[in-house]
């Protein structure tokens, strides 16, 4: 953008800010016009104020305000507002959408001899066709600005801004790198701090569509004949997750996880009151909590379709609601041993049947999605004492990897089985159920007297609930994740004992197993 112009529309925001400094500070740029309800007061302007023109406009009268004059090559428009700032959905609007676009189309010179570029801050998820009035109207403004005639349309698409007042502004970095950072420094986090939206932003529109890393820009068109324009993000894709059991253990901790990262979580649970404090802290488009009791067929399919109908799509299927049976088997009531498995086993294998039809019905074909079975250090090796637990969970292994075999590769669905070992949470305190011991069982050598005093103590469980969080988080962007992640050196040490048991056993029994044949 050698010895070119550059107007901003929208500076006083977050992104609109550090745009403004760092146009300021381009020597390529030779003029910058700052345009907007109200401007940056100079002795905020760090350097750069003797090509800075400002002025003041009705957003309302906006043809009326001289955009055109200045015969500007870049237009950068940071302009945009919440609908809660704003008042009312109709303001919302008015403001994000309306001033925007027509604020674009007074900027226009309309001149085949003067190529002008046009440089938009929208949001991560913008969609036209979206329930939330925040990212529809996005996805509108684009489709209105690519339609605005303007020689090449960029749009920037960040995850959550993170803010940073940082001092030091660099304008000789290379072209190139604030755009790989914004596209390459989130794999898995969706936040991105401003400054590096606003040095992207920069970039582009110095560079334009042809210039852009093939890496880094996705043409988007729309149907019916629409001009093209060029979206970059700075993930490619924002991970939708639906986890069961959230209300506490490792359920919760992977939608604090998530949330925290800025994707977007469906968190069901029976008593949704026990995320309020979730609630408060998120907006509806990031998190959408839905009652589910996985016993209640009804409300399995009320969460698929919630999800469906608001967000869409969905990436993972985390199925962890369970809990626990501390109880001799002998000693067990037949009625109590079927609730758990209505819970351990049939909830899960009856949502994972749901999962696969979203992820191959709604999903776009070949997006396919992937499903993580919680199951549990005991569906690895069984235990005394947690007998019909055990059972419940070696159900869910053996249903899972069944299923999988089942899939047809092109749907790209991809089931994971987890079997996390001892992990700092309350779940265990909050969901478990003891009977009491049978006496003619209360014998020290056996290891069911042995579990029980430890869980009396509290147990040892020693692990961190965010590091197991985030290893699942982690199955989500592996292209080929494997059929089990047992989870924890406890988990490991239990998976390979019952592999050596295994073995011996078949070791020593092998002759039998010969000569059988007809």
């Amino acid at each position: 953008m050698s010895g070119k112009s550059a107007l901003i529309i929208g500076a006083t925001g977050q992104v609109g800010r550090h745009l403004l400094q760092e146009l300021l500070q381009d020597p390529t740029v030779t003029r910058v016009g700052e345009y907007g309800r109200r401007v940056t007061p100079l002795e905020a302007i760090k350097a750069g104020k003797e090509k800075l023109v400002q002025k003041c406009v009705n957003f309302e009268k906006i043809d009326e305000e001289g955009l055109k004059d200045g015969k500007w090559d870049v237009v950068y428009i940071t302009l945009g507002t919440t609908r809660s700032a704003a008042g009312s959905a109709a303001a919302f609007e008015k403001i994000d959408r309306e001033y925007v676009v027509n604020s674009a189309r007074a900027a226009q010179l309309n001149d085949p001899n003067h190529p002008q570029r046009l440089v938009y801050l929208s949001s991560g998820g913008a969609n036209a066709d979206s329930r939330m009035l925040y990212l529809k109207s996005k996805g509108l403004t684009e489709l209105m600005l690519a339609n605005s005639g303007y020689s090449e349309t960029i749009v920037f698409r960040p995850g959550l801004l993170t803010g940073t007042n940082r001092e030091d502004f660099r304008p000789f970095e290379h072209l190139a790198f604030p755009l790989m950072k914004l596209r390459a420094s989130w794999t898995r986090d969706y936040s991105c701090p401003v400054e590096t939206v606003a040095k992207a932003m920069r970039v582009g529109g110095g560079l334009g569509t042809a210039k852009l890393p093939e890496a880094i820009a996705s043409h988007i068109s729309k149907e019916g004949g629409a001009s093209p324009f060029t979206a970059i993000d700075n993930v490619g894709h924002r991970v939708l997750a639906e986890i069961t059991g959230t209300s506490a253990g490792l359920g919760k901790a992977l939608t604090e996880y998530i949330l925290e990262r800025g994707h977007i979580v469906v968190a069901t649970l029976r008593k949704p009151p026990d995320l309020d404090y979730l609630k408060a802290k998120y907006p509806p488009e990031q998190l959408l909590i839905v009652k589910l009791d996985v016993t209640d067929r009804k409300d399995i399919a009320t969460a698929f379709d919630k999800t469906r109908e608001v967000f869409g799509r969905l990436d993972v299927v985390v199925n962890n609601a369970g809990y626990g049976l501390i109880a001799d088997i002998e000693d067990t009531p037949e009625d109590v041993a079927r609730t758990l498995f209505d819970v351990d086993f049939w909830g899960p294998a009856i949502i994972s049947k749901a999962a696969v039809k979203f992820f191959r019905d709604v999903n776009k074909p070949g997006v396919g999605g992937r499903l993580i079975n919680v199951s549990s250090v005991a569906g690895l090796q069984p235990y005394g004492c947690i007998g019909f637990y055990s059972a419940a969970k070696y159900a869910l292994e053996g249903f899972s990897q069944a299923l999988s075999t089942e899939l047809v590769p092109s749907w790209n669905i991809k089931i994971i089985i987890s079997e996390p070992g001892g992990f700092s949470t309350d779940g265990t305190s909050r969901s478990a159920v003891q009977l009491p011991p049978n006496p003619l069982y209360n014998k020290p050598e056996l290891p069911s007297v042995t579990f029980r005093e430890y869980v009396k103590q509290g147990g040892n469980s020693v692990g961190d609930p965010r590091k197991a969080a985030a290893k699942w988080f982690e199955l989500v962007e592996m292209p080929d994740p494997p059929l089990r992640l047992p989870l924890g050196l406890d988990a490991l040490e239990s998976g390979r004992k019952q592999l050596e048991i295994m073995k011996r056993d078949m070791d020593r029994m092998e002759d039998w197993s010969k000569d059988l044949l007809l």
